[in-house]
C-alpha cells in the first residue's frame, strides 16, 4: 500500500508593529477555516502548523505542515493575515506532494501567490510548463 502526502513550510514577514494583530488575523483565520471544514463532517481538522514569530532578528507567520499540507488553508491564512494587516507586496506558498511509493503520476505539487486585494494566482508545474511548451511551440509555427 502507497501512502501520499502534501508538505510546505512557508513563511509571512510582518512588521513587528503589527505582530499582534498578525495574532488577531491568524486566529481569525483558524475560525474561517473551522467553518469551512464543519461542511466537510464532523472528523476533518486543519492540517496547519502555524506560529507567530517576533524575535529580535525577524517577525512573522510560519506555515508549515510535513505529511497533510492543506494549501487551501493555508491561503485562507495568508489572504487573512496580508488583509487584516494592509500588508504590501506579493505573498507566495509552495508545497510538494508525494508518495511513499515510486509510482507515477503520484510526485507533483504547486504554488499560489497573492496580494493585498488581488485575487490570488493557483499554479501547477506540471501544468503551467505544458501550457508555457505549447505556447513556445506556437510562436515557432507562427
Amino acid at each position: 500500500m502507497a501512502n501520499n502526502y502534501c508538505a510546505s513550510a512557508t513563511w509571512v514577514d510582518v512588521p513587528k508593529e503589527k505582530i499582534k494583530l498578525a495574532e488577531k488575523a491568524v486566529e481569525s483565520a483558524k475560525a474561517k477555516i473551522a467553518e469551512t471544514l464543519a461542511s466537510q463532517g464532523p472528523d476533518a481538522e486543519t492540517s496547519l502548523e502555524i506560529e507567530v514569530l517576533d524575535t529580535d532578528s525577524e517577525s512573522g507567520v510560519w506555515i508549515g505542515q510535513d505529511e497533510y499540507f492543506d494549501p487551501d488553508q493555508a491561503e485562507i491564512l495568508i489572504r487573512e493575515i496580508v488583509e487584516l494587516l494592509e500588508l504590501e507586496g506579493l505573498f507566495s506558498c509552495s508545497w510538494a506532494g508525494y508518495c511513499s511509493k515510486l509510482r507515477t503520476g503520484e510526485f507533483g505539487g504547486g504554488a499560489f501567490a497573492l496580494s493585498k486585494g488581488v485575487d490570488t494566482v493557483w499554479i501547477e508545474p506540471e501544468q503551467e510548463a505544458r501550457i508555457q511548451l505549447k505556447a513556445g511551440n506556437d510562436k515557432q509555427g507562427a
